[in-house]
C-alpha cells in the first residue's frame, strides 16, 4: 500500500531543490491520557498560531513540555536521529 502523497517525480523534485531536506517518518503508538488543548500548545509549549499544523519542526523542549502536558510516560518516547 502505498502511504506517500507524492509521486516519485515530486519527491525528487523536492529533494534536488531544497538543501539540507531530511525526512523522517514517524509512528504514532501512545495515546495522551490528557487531551491538550490549542490554548496550552500556543502558551506552554510555545508552538505559532500561525504556523501549518500539520507538518512543522519542534525542539526538544517542546517534545517534552507536550509529552508532561499529554501525560505520557516519557520511557515509552523513542528519540533516535541520524543520517541514513
Amino acid at each position: 500500500m502505498n502511504n506517500n502523497v507524492f509521486t516519485p517525480k515530486e519527491l525528487e523534485t523536492y529533494f534536488n531543490k531544497w538543501y539540507n531536506l531530511y525526512v523522517i517518518k514517524m509512528t504514532y503508538n501512545v495515546a495522551l491520557k490528557r487531551r491538550i488543548i490549542m490554548k496550552d500548545l500556543v502558551e506552554k509549549v510555545g508552538l505559532n498560531r500561525e504556523e501549518y499544523w500539520g507538518f512543522r519542526r519542534i525542539t526538544s523542549n517542546q517534545l517534552k513540555t507536550i509529552i508532561e502536558l499529554g501525560g505520557i510516560n516519557g520511557r515509552l518516547i523513542i528519540n533516535k536521529t541520524g543520517v541514513c
